[in-house]
This record gives C-alpha cells, sequence and structure tokens, in this order.
C-alpha cells in the first residue's frame, strides 16, 4: 500500500486541472473544519442532524487526491503503461481510503477538543459519528468506484441511498417511531464503527472497480479533461 501512495501522489501533478482542484481541496476542507465546529453547538444544544455537512465536506475533499491521480490515467503515457489497470483500481481506492482515514481522524480530533473545551460528555460530541459521518464515508467510497465509468448512474443512486437513509432516520424520529437517544452510540463503538464502514466501502469500492476496469471513462467526468490530456 505505501508503494502505491507514493506512486499516487507522484501521479498527482500529471492530473488534469491540477491548480483547480488544488484549490478545490482547500477550500472544501477549510469549510468542513468550519461547519464541524459550528454544527458542534447545534449537536450539544441538544439539535439533531441526519448528516454532519462539516464531515461531508472534509471527506468528499478527501477523495480529490484519488480523482486527480485517476485523471492522469488519461494521458497517452499512462494508457500504454503496465500500470493502468492499478491506476484505476487498487491504487485509487487506496489513495481514497488512505486521505479518507485521514479526514475521519481530523473529525474526530475536532470533535475532541471541541468536547474538552467545552466540557461536553463524549457521548454528544461522538455518540452520532457513526451514522453523521460513517455512513456518508461508506457510500462515497463506493460511489467514487463508479462515477467515472456511470457518472449520470452513480449520481442518481448516490442521492437516492442517501435521501433514503437521511429522510428515513429524520421522518422516524420526528414523527417519534424512532427515538434519538436509539441512534446515540457508546463513543468508543460510534468511532469504530465509523472506521470499520469505511474499510468496508473501501472494500466494496475495489471490488467494484476490478468490475468496471474495462468500461470506458464517463465522457460527462472525463470529456474535457481527456481532451487536455491527450
Amino acid at each position: 500500500m505505501k508503494k502505491n501512495l507514493k506512486k499516487g501522489i507522484s501521479l498527482i501533478r500529471y492530473g488534469a486541472a491540477l491548480k483547480i482542484n488544488l484549490i478545490l481541496f482547500v477550500i472544501m476542507s477549510v469549510a468542513g473544519v468550519a461547519a464541524e465546529v459550528m454544527a458542534f453547538r447545534v449537536r450539544i444544544n441538544g439539535g439533531f442532524m441526519v448528516f454532519d455537512i462539516g464531515a461531508v465536506f472534509l471527506l468528499c475533499a478527501a477523495m480529490l487526491p484519488g480523482q486527480m491521480t485517476l485523471s492522469a490515467d488519461l494521458s497517452a503515457l499512462a494508457q500504454t503503461s503496465p500500470n493502468k489497470k492499478n491506476i484505476q483500481t487498487t491504487m485509487m481506492t487506496q489513495m481514497n481510503l488512505a486521505f479518507s482515514l485521514a479526514a475521519m481522524t481530523l473529525i474526530v480530533v475536532i470533535r475532541l477538543i471541541t468536547c474538552t473545551v467545552t466540557g461536553t460528555g463524549l457521548a454528544e460530541g461522538f455518540g452520532d459519528l457513526w451514522y453523521t459521518a460513517g455512513i456518508v464515508e461508506f457510500a462515497l467510497l463506493i460511489f467514487f468506484a463508479v462515477c467515472y465509468k456511470y457518472f449520470i448512474l452513480s449520481m442518481a443512486c448516490m442521492y437516492f441511498v442517501l435521501l433514503l437513509v437521511g429522510g428515513g432516520i429524520g421522518f422516524a424520529v420526528g414523527s417519534g417511531v424512532l427515538k434519538l437517544e436509539m441512534l446515540i452510540l457508546h463513543p468508543l463503538v460510534s468511532v469504530l464503527i465509523s472506521y470499520a464502514m469505511m474499510f468496508a466501502g473501501a472494500f466494496v469500492g475495489h471490488q467494484v472497480s476490478r468490475l468496471l476496469y474495462k468500461k470506458n471513462l464517463s465522457k460527462i467526468a472525463f470529456g474535457a479533461a481527456a481532451q487536455r490530456l491527450k
């Protein structure tokens, strides 16, 4: 994995729209940290969130390095390279997982710091992590394994799943069918489940990427970039 990560990071500079993607990475990361801190106030005041928007920003930002590495695979040099399959499958999955682990750890650190500073119990800070961030990351890791092959279909499925899960939880809590306390797990259990869902998402995503490897990259996702790199 270490070897693939080094190669993947070295390929980023050959990716399409490098400056734009790096700027987007910084903006999403900063916005994610700010939103995560602000969301903590909602959480400790008894507010209910199905998904943590700060975590969503940070976890989406974590996918950008893998995206830039994959876009480098469009070049003529990469197309004739024996590493082509590795770039589109194992390398991309490991890049996404590594940066996602870093993003999730940052989320945990932010919540731990805010709990310490405000004197809030760990249950309020971490009890909902498994569904406000864990489920999102599980879906994202599978989504990014599909979206560069079937962009429109994967986007539709992603929104449908998140709407189904988010809307279902929100409706159940709002209607009283499901009590909010039932969703709040022990802090350690919630954190462990979040990380476990991340590894599970990476595993499923990797298997999907291997199945779809021979499919052409989506023109909608990479059309303009492909023209610039060739």
